[in-house]
């Protein structure tokens, strides 16, 4: 019993730890940047759109556990950027995230980026993108019916 305790103890150190390693300031590169007020006007014009991509994101984590926070990273990036990676679970997930992209064709490309920039900012609030890790996904999950 008092192992079963430090191990709950230790665990919650590690995570106290890691949210204090989200918490410094994370520069994205150039093309993974958006603006303050880019962000909250596609928050408030967009809500559907995010909610779709994070919709995605959330359900493939509750059905596959080989997803985390940085394979959603590797995602958003490749679709940012329009590549194709190389692992076969990032490859998956980039095909959901083009029908995602489909079912809202009426989008202009500058705007569907700009609305993958916003998610991929939100992950990198929430998270450090270290293989292993989910609290972005769980943290949006308790948002995703």
């Amino acid at each position: 019993m008092a192992q079963k305790s430090r191990v709950l103890a230790n665990l919650k150190k590690a995570q106290r730890r890691r949210m204090r390693r989200v918490a410094t300031d994370f520069q994205p590169p150039a093309e993974l940047k958006v603006k303050r007020g880019l962000e909250n006007r596609v928050i408030d014009h967009y809500q559907a759109v995010l909610n779709g991509i994070e919709s995605l994101f959330a359900f493939a984590y509750r059905d596959d556990d080989r997803i985390d926070d940085a394979l959603v990273a590797l995602v958003l990036k490749a679709a940012i950027r329009d590549t194709r990676p190389a692992e076969p679970a990032a490859r998956e997930l980039l095909h959901g995230l083009r029908e995602v992209r489909r079912f809202h064709s009426h989008l202009s490309q500058e705007t569907w980026v700009d609305c993958l920039r916003v998610v991929y900012t939100s992950l990198r609030r929430h998270s450090s993108c270290s293989a292993g890790d989910v609290d972005y996904l769980r943290f949006t999950a308790n948002y995703i019916r």
